[in-house]
């Protein structure tokens, strides 16, 4: 019989930050994923802006020429990040299903049958028998692997080390895994954080996310179990030490949650700690800043000779370099006729004879 509510256990204030986290969480990868491509893959849509043409060639004090000249390159280089964060995605994605798939390979697995304890709980848990499979020996006692097709591994002599009724929590906890793919949906965080692995903070808003499967997964699991799903997890902790672990499976051991996980269900509101640092996140700020700096510049044309363009005259500073010239001290006391403080002349004609 279930042991109490979930409302019992894990108080309304636990659960509504939770959810806050999760959505805070999502956000975060949102909103990182767009700033982080848009300046990149976004001037291809958008080919000019009113308030950089071409016959604007200072911004204050800068000159936009040299700017321009400056963080094109360093546009192209993100380009180039993009293009081999694709590869190194798609290579991890394959190594991690590989590998994944080596470990079932490597075990015997055998479904579970009538009369045996795993069938029993199973049963009690409301999990279909034909989705569970025992193995001998696997990374972790139970966990859920196989990205559109997932199932419930577990170890065989799980029956000997839990009740019928922790089996059951353990495999309602799983049973969450495999209705959500979250194998799916964890191989997906972890290819977008690849793919932008020049945002460290990517990555460990993934970290954050994967952690917090762990804790959905143990807050439906406590609506029927809760305190069986303590006993199991701390029962398990106390076992083997798991293998290394495996990029591909959703496992149910996950020994930096444990005192977590055993808190929250043993009602306490422990505290929730992120693997995002300051670090991660200044990182983040400045990489953001030189791609959306780049990417503005790129959207400011340089003048044509062959558009017969009629503007502002640069003095010949720029043959030393754009650093020579990126200051062009007065010119925001000129903003109305942007005209360069270095150059007598006002105005010239591209082109023209």
């Amino acid at each position: 019989m279930p042991a109490s509510s979930p409302d019992s256990v894990l108080t309304t204030t636990l659960r509504r930050r939770e959810v806050h986290r999760r959505r805070t969480l999502l956000i975060g990868l949102a909103v990182l994923i767009v700033l982080s491509t848009s300046p990149v893959l976004g001037h291809h849509v958008v080919k000019a802006v009113d308030w950089l043409p071409a016959s604007r060639q200072h911004l204050g004090v800068f000159c936009l020429v040299s700017l321009h000249l400056l963080l094109v390159p360093v546009h192209g280089l993100f380009h180039w990040l993009l293009g081999l964060g694709f590869v190194l995605a798609v290579l991890d994605r394959s190594r991690a299903v590989w590998r994944a798939r080596a470990v079932l390979r490597g075990v015997v697995t055998s479904p579970t049958q009538p009369g045996d304890g795993l069938y029993e709980a199973a049963a009690l848990a409301g999990v279909p028998p034909d989705c569970i499979h025992t193995l001998g020996s696997g990374p972790v006692p139970a966990f859920t692997a196989g990205l559109l097709r997932p199932r419930i591994y577990v170890a065989a002599d799980l029956p000997s080390r839990l009740t019928v009724e922790e089996m059951a929590a353990v495999l309602t906890h799983e049973s969450v895994h495999r209705n959500r793919r979250d194998p799916l949906r964890l191989s997906a965080c972890r290819f977008l954080a690849t793919l932008l692995f020049w945002i460290p903070a990517l990555r460990r808003l993934a970290d954050d996310l994967a952690d917090d499967f762990e804790i959905e997964a143990d807050s439906i699991a406590a609506a029927r179990f809760p305190l069986d799903l303590a006993s199991a997890l701390v029962t398990l902790a106390g076992g083997p030490s798991p293998r290394e672990t495996i990029d591909g499976i959703v496992g149910f051991e996950s020994a930096d949650l444990l005192e977590r996980r055993v808190r929250r269900l043993a009602g306490f509101e422990p505290p929730i700690h992120s693997h995002v640092s300051r670090r991660s996140i200044v990182g983040a700020v400045l990489v953001l800043a030189a791609a959306w700096g780049s990417g503005v510049m790129v959207l400011h044309p340089l003048p044509d000779a062959s558009s017969n363009y009629v503007g502002p005259v640069h003095c010949d500073k720029h043959s030393g370099g754009p650093l020579t010239h990126l200051f062009c001290r007065g010119a925001v006391w000129r903003w109305g006729d942007d005209r360069c403080p270095h150059s007598g002349q006002l105005a010239y004609t591209h082109g023209a004879t």
